[in-house]
């Protein structure tokens, strides 16, 4: 069975609690459609993980980063999509400051935790959060 893989970015400002989230196209698969999301995006033949997670963010935000730590890795299948994904989270470091492309969605947001609703992101995007509040709560 075929999987995708799938790279997403968590940029997290720790001074102001907020996670950077760019909100998706309107979609025929209504799960996506106009969802919040993390920046990232298929893995191409080839490419390391980072190097597709340092591509899909130039492509999406205009922007260099800083590819740190695996937050989560999980597999989900979305109906109306013909295979499972596979999205690996990773937390990240914008280095020059993002700016919405037309292959990044609709529109960029620095948004607070507490202010996220579940009923309007991308289940992975509640993982690498649920990943990283982890991460804070350990150290």
């Amino acid at each position: 069975m075929k999987i995708v893989d799938v790279v997403a970015g968590l940029a997290y400002d720790y001074e102001k609690g907020a996670m950077l989230l760019a909100r998706r196209h309107p979609s025929d698969v209504g799960e996506w459609s106009e969802k919040w999301c993390l920046p990232g995006g298929k893995v191409e033949v080839d490419e390391t993980l980072a190097q597709a997670l340092t591509r899909e963010w130039w492509e999406e935000l205009d922007g260099e980063l800083l590819v740190g730590r695996l937050l989560s890795v999980h597999i989900y299948h979305t109906e109306g999509y013909p295979h499972p994904y596979r999205v690996h989270v990773f937390e990240v470091l914008p280095i020059t400051e993002p700016k919405i492309t037309p292959e990044g969605g609709t529109e960029l947001a620095w948004v607070p935790v507490q202010d996220i609703d579940p009923d309007n992101v991308l289940p992975s995007t509640l993982r690498g959060l649920e990943s990283l509040q982890a991460l804070l709560g350990a150290s």
